[in-house]
């Protein structure tokens, strides 16, 4: 578990408010700013899902915290005197990669970054802090906790990670996927993508709506079927951004990109079709969501088209809203399909 004394302590003659902190949990940005209010706290997210949380969380504490919500850390409009990168175990070694290198686009010429690592022996934060900063200096871990921290004084060209990738289905055209870290699959195509796409079916004058669309791969790769207008839909403001960038790269004409977290602002009863990938384990609530919106927005015969690992909890909900849905199962996956009525 992260330990903020042992960063405010060990650095408190360099600290300056106010302070930048990168992606983090809710509670944990929340913590830092209850256990020292003496500094000015803001907040990167990439997220939607998570500024909710955070800003939520934050009024319940009566806390004021600034909450940026970017496809990249360079878009937020300030620069700070200090940063601070709660680096989490499990987190994606690409995405820290990625926020470390963009970290040093919101400094102040001077200014400090701060990794603060769940690893007692993290061997990758010294070595990527040198790479980026020139050098890194750090002390004994305390806690399963160690801290890194390297100061500002180049102003060094953006560098974008990405990777390029082609996908097609069945007998259509192929398409070019831009992607970058911190999306889902980031770097290829889902096979669970592709089992949903193997299982729906999409009509010349479909409406339809690509819910949780990460980089777009769903709704573009089935854009030759249908000459109706394609909405794609995710919370993580990334994604969108790189589903626009796609979309525009595929040649789609009529298409747009909404980023939400809670209501889709579409009106009801005017889709054909919805595409539906939610996370595969765990996070019941937002399959629930994806099955509340889906019913909300398609039309009476509209179908769902909702991919799984989960077919008995997963079927179970989705019975509640689609009292007739039937599933297929295919490449590992099952792929619900439910008609509305």
């Amino acid at each position: 578990m992260l330990n903020f004394e042992y960063f405010v302590s060990n650095l408190k003659s360099r600290i300056k408010s106010p302070i930048l902190v990168i992606l983090g949990s809710p509670r944990l940005v929340c913590d830092l700013a209850t256990h020292f209010p003496e500094f000015s706290i803001s907040n990167f997210q990439l997220d939607l899902h998570q500024t909710q949380k955070l800003e939520i969380e934050a009024e319940s504490r009566n806390l004021k915290i600034q909450v940026f919500t970017k496809p990249d850390l360079w878009d937020v409009p300030e620069k700070y005197p200090t940063v601070l990168f709660p680096v989490m175990k499990h987190g994606e070694r690409e995405l820290k990669l990625d926020m470390l290198e963009q970290s040093i686009q919101v400094l102040e010429q001077g200014g400090m970054l701060a990794s603060l690592s769940e690893y007692e022996r993290d061997s990758l934060l010294p070595k990527w802090h040198k790479k980026i900063y020139g050098k890194c200096s750090s002390i004994p871990a305390q806690d399963d906790c160690s801290l890194f921290w390297s100061f500002k004084d180049t102003e060094p060209t953006r560098r974008r990670h990405e990777i390029v990738f082609h996908a097609r289905i069945k007998d259509g055209p192929s398409r070019v996927f831009r992607s970058w870290p911190g999306v889902f699959s980031y770097g290829r195509m889902d096979d669970g993508a592709r089992a949903l796409l193997d299982c729906a079916e999409i009509r010349e004058n479909d409406a339809v709506l690509d819910l949780g669309c990460g980089i777009g791969t769903n709704g573009i790769l089935i854009s030759h079927l249908t000459n109706g207008p394609i909405t794609f839909v995710d919370s993580n403001v990334r994604a969108c951004e790189l589903t626009r960038i796609n979309a525009e790269a595929s040649e789609l004409k009529r298409f747009q990109v909404l980023a939400s977290s809670t209501q889709v602002e579409l009106e009801p009863n005017s889709q054909d079709v919805v595409l539906a990938n939610p996370p595969y384990y765990g996070q019941s609530l937002i399959v629930q969501k994806f099955l509340e919106t889906s019913h909300a927005l398609l039309k009476p015969g509209g179908r769902l088209y909702l991919v799984t690992k989960m077919i008995n909890e997963v079927g179970a909900m989705a019975t509640q809203f689609y009292p007739e849905a039937t599933y297929d199962e295919t490449r590992g996956y099952n792929v619900i399909k439910g008609i509305k009525e």
